[in-house]
Protein backbone atom coordinates (compact mmCIF):
# COMPACT_ATOMS: atom_id res chain seq x y z
CA UNK A 1 0.00 0.00 0.00
CA UNK A 2 1.19 3.66 -0.79
CA UNK A 3 1.62 6.06 1.86
CA UNK A 4 2.34 8.99 -0.49
CA UNK A 5 1.30 9.90 -3.81
CA UNK A 6 3.36 12.35 -5.79
CA UNK A 7 2.16 14.49 -9.16
CA UNK A 8 4.32 16.12 -11.50
CA UNK A 9 2.88 19.71 -12.12
CA UNK A 10 5.55 21.26 -14.13
CA UNK A 11 3.65 19.97 -17.91
CA UNK A 12 3.45 16.16 -17.76
CA UNK A 13 0.08 16.58 -16.03
CA UNK A 14 -0.98 19.95 -16.67
CA UNK A 15 -0.10 22.78 -18.97
CA UNK A 16 1.46 25.51 -16.43
CA UNK A 17 2.96 27.22 -19.77
CA UNK A 18 0.60 30.45 -18.84
CA UNK A 19 0.71 30.50 -15.25
CA UNK A 20 4.48 30.58 -15.88
CA UNK A 21 4.60 32.99 -18.41
CA UNK A 22 2.31 35.89 -17.39
CA UNK A 23 4.41 35.28 -13.79
CA UNK A 24 7.54 36.73 -16.47
CA UNK A 25 5.32 38.80 -18.01
CA UNK A 26 4.48 40.39 -14.83
CA UNK A 27 8.21 40.54 -13.70
CA UNK A 28 9.00 42.17 -17.02
CA UNK A 29 6.67 44.72 -16.35
CA UNK A 30 8.23 45.82 -12.69
CA UNK A 31 11.22 46.65 -14.78
CA UNK A 32 8.90 48.49 -17.49
CA UNK A 33 10.25 45.70 -19.90
CA UNK A 34 6.45 45.35 -21.99
CA UNK A 35 6.11 41.91 -23.68
CA UNK A 36 2.75 41.17 -24.84
CA UNK A 37 3.60 38.08 -26.56
CA UNK A 38 3.66 34.95 -24.25
CA UNK A 39 4.95 32.95 -26.45
CA UNK A 40 8.15 34.76 -26.89
CA UNK A 41 8.12 34.05 -22.80
CA UNK A 42 8.30 30.35 -23.38
CA UNK A 43 11.79 30.44 -23.18
CA UNK A 44 11.22 30.98 -19.29
CA UNK A 45 10.28 27.31 -18.81
CA UNK A 46 12.76 24.84 -17.53
CA UNK A 47 15.80 26.72 -17.49
CA UNK A 48 16.55 28.60 -14.50
CA UNK A 49 14.53 32.00 -13.90
CA UNK A 50 17.82 34.42 -13.10
CA UNK A 51 19.69 32.74 -16.46
CA UNK A 52 16.65 33.54 -18.99
CA UNK A 53 16.53 37.01 -17.57
CA UNK A 54 19.93 37.65 -18.52
CA UNK A 55 20.18 35.92 -21.36
CA UNK A 56 16.84 37.30 -23.16
CA UNK A 57 16.41 40.71 -21.70
CA UNK A 58 20.18 41.50 -20.95
CA UNK A 59 19.79 42.60 -17.53
CA UNK A 60 22.11 42.85 -14.79
CA UNK A 61 22.93 39.87 -12.16
CA UNK A 62 21.01 42.32 -9.83
CA UNK A 63 18.07 43.10 -12.21
CA UNK A 64 17.59 39.66 -12.58
CA UNK A 65 17.31 39.02 -9.02
CA UNK A 66 14.56 41.53 -8.87
CA UNK A 67 12.79 39.92 -12.18
CA UNK A 68 13.28 36.53 -9.66
CA UNK A 69 11.61 38.41 -6.75
CA UNK A 70 8.54 39.64 -8.79
CA UNK A 71 8.13 36.95 -10.73
CA UNK A 72 7.85 34.87 -7.05
CA UNK A 73 5.64 37.22 -5.86
CA UNK A 74 3.11 36.68 -8.62
CA UNK A 75 3.28 33.17 -8.66
CA UNK A 76 3.12 32.69 -4.84
CA UNK A 77 -0.99 34.00 -5.19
Amino acid sequence: MFQNLLFDLDGTLTNSAEGITKCVQYALRAQNIEEPDLKKLEVFIGPPLRDSFIKYYGMTREEAEAGVEKYRERYTD
